[in-house]
């Protein structure tokens, strides 16, 4: 499933997402979170934080550059 989320700045937009895959990560769901690369880290440190370390085998978050990696990586290469 793909949510997208918008909202004006200061709008509550990144603890409704961390609500939300804290509650797909208790469910034991595997994740998939697309950012702006320059808030991947910051976000990877926080979810990390909040669901601890073992979260980073269920969520996996990336930037756009980073996506044809994960993609490829997910349901395997073209070649």
């Amino acid at each position: 499933m793909l949510n997208r989320i918008f909202g004006a700045v200061g709008s509550g937009k990144r603890d409704f997402m961390l609500a939300r895959l804290e509650e797909a990560f208790r469910a034991g769901k595997r994740i998939f979170v697309l950012v702006p690369e320059q808030a991947t880290a910051d976000l990877e440190e926080e979810i990390c934080a909040r669901l601890g370390g073992t979260a980073s085998m269920q969520v996996e978050i990336t930037n756009f550059s980073r996506l044809p990696n994960v993609v490829l990586r997910e349901y395997g290469s073209l070649a």
